[in-house]
């Protein structure tokens, strides 16, 4: 009898909220019939404000917060790392349009004028830039010692009109073996700009 009051006294808030099965409720009034405790307990439910609500309601209402806190913070949270994707997506393709454009090639430098160290190993390359736009920060030697020196020029990091690391005057190692000194061209050739005179030793431009 203890056993089954224990479950009668269990389903009794969920028979008087009338939310069992037919079943189930024909057993609850079974056994109210011959149970005064349980009868008497049945009545308390009955009772404006008799529900008392379990430990698992409360322990749910105590939850509430947190799970609302939880909520926020997962959207918060997602928010966040959007927002630090986004921010980081940005900073790579600011990086990368900052220093890509420095690799880009000028085929536009022509030589304005020159000179040439006291001792011949350096001469001093003063340049321009055809195009009304744009910089350059250097070059890159592709020839040098017995051959020709071929210079091809960069633009500067940053874009195309900007102005970091820019230069107009390059200095160029020599050898006594160098002959001639070219500059890069869109074609994907080069252009004789200076050349030694066999004669005098002296750098000259070539004649036209």
């Amino acid at each position: 009898m203890k056993n089954e009051c224990s479950i009668v006294r269990d389903i009794l808030p969920l028979y008087v909220e009338d939310m069992v099965s037919a079943d189930t409720s024909a057993f609850v009034e079974e056994h109210l019939e011959k149970c005064a405790e349980c009868r008497e307990e049945w009545k308390n439910l009955k009772k404006p404000g008799g529900f008392e609500p379990t430990a698992t309601d409360i322990q749910n209402k105590d939850a509430e917060p947190l799970k609302v806190f939880k909520k926020k913070w997962t959207k918060r949270n997602r928010i966040m790392i959007a927002t630090t994707v986004i921010a980081t997506a940005l900073i790579v393709l600011l990086g990368c349009c900052f220093i890509g454009t420095g690799f880009l090639k000028r085929n536009d430098v022509f030589l304005v004028d020159y000179s040439v160290s006291e001792d011949g190993t350096e001469i001093t390359l003063h340049t321009g830039i055809a195009s009304s736009m744009g910089y350059t920060r250097g070059f890159k030697d592709n020839g040098g010692g017995e051959k020709p020196h071929y210079l091809t020029f960069y633009a500067t990091f940053g874009g195309l009109n900007s102005t970091f690391g820019a230069k107009r005057e390059f200095e160029l190692e020599l050898d006594k073996t160098d002959t001639e000194i070219w500059f890069n061209r869109a074609d994907g050739g080069y252009e004789l700009v200076l050349q030694k005179n066999e004669t005098t030793g002296e750098w000259v431009r070539p004649a036209k």
